[in-house]
């Protein structure tokens, strides 16, 4: 099994011997994969390193680009991350992968037609592999149109498009932002069932606790995490302002919790709140 399968399977630590052991042989990708290794256990500080020295080695390598540009969006370096996609635009124009990674920031800033005109050129692409549905999900999930999402993701799990484990944690989000508290149920019980998608479960239920009333539970199950990243701070976001309009609180409260709500979704504004698996 190669060293991104184990990584994908959560398998970190076999992982991290299979690469120790490809790092005494002298393979040039090692820094890769110690890089995307530390970001997908989210050690961001960690895998900037190790994939700045992946994109010095190869600065064609549009995987560590990528991977270097989620790295730093997922970590808050907003600087780092436009100064890299200014330097290697030559490299983005024609891949799915950079064009997806756009349409992210796009629906994060709030741009639509630009989310939009993004998705059309991405489904021109060759190696769409389902990303442009995901996209539109989550356009109209931006839209507040929740059952019309829902339809999209239901209709990209029939056809085995795209990363599943990805699309029903965005379907959990979408089901609880509905009312549709059962599937979000079901969805996020399906992801937890995955070693690599521990931590992304208690996220969705921390969101559904949200969209069920229950802010300050969301919350404490938020700050039991070990590490925060942009979509745990936006979701933490997201439970202060429903905190802040409880009948229940006082009227000095509220306006420290939106305060602090909008003081972090300032922050991490080039990130989604409902982006899994990226």
């Amino acid at each position: 099994m190669r060293p991104r399968e184990r990584i994908r399977l959560g398998k970190f630590a076999d992982a991290e011997e299979t690469i120790e052991g490809m790092a005494s042989r002298g393979y040039r990708s090692v820094p890769f994969l110690r890089g995307h290794l530390y970001r997908r256990q989210e050690k961001y500080p960690k895998a900037i390193e190790m994939l700045v020295e992946s994109v010095r080695l190869n600065k064609l390598n549009r995987s560590a680009v990528h991977e270097l540009a989620l790295a730093y969006k997922k970590s808050g370096h907003l600087n780092e991350l436009r100064k890299l996609l200014s330097e290697h635009g030559n490299l983005i124009h024609d891949s799915a992968m950079f064009a997806d990674f756009q349409i992210g920031v796009d629906l994060a800033r709030g741009d639509l037609p630009a989310a939009e005109a993004g998705i059309e050129n991405l489904r021109r692409l060759p190696d769409d592999d389902g990303r442009s549905g995901i996209r539109v999900a989550q356009l109209l999930m931006r839209r507040q149109q929740y059952s019309l999402a829902k339809e999209e993701l239901n209709r990209l799990l029939g056809t085995n498009q795209g990363n599943t484990l990805r699309i029903r944690s965005i379907r959990a989000i979408c089901a609880a932002r509905d009312g549709d508290f059962d599937l979000a149920r079901k969805d996020f019980a399906f992801v937890k069932r995955f070693p690599a998608w521990q931590t992304a479960g208690s996220r969705l239920e921390a969101g559904l606790l949200v969209e069920q009333g229950k802010p300050i539970e969301a919350r404490t199950l938020l700050d039991q995490l070990p590490r925060k990243g942009a979509e745990d701070w936006l979701l933490y976001a997201r439970a202060l302002e429903v905190e802040a309009d409880l009948p229940q609180t006082t009227i000095n409260d509220r306006q420290e919790l939106k305060r602090r709500a909008a003081e972090i979704r300032l922050q991490h504004n080039f990130s989604l709140e409902y982006d899994f698996g990226e």
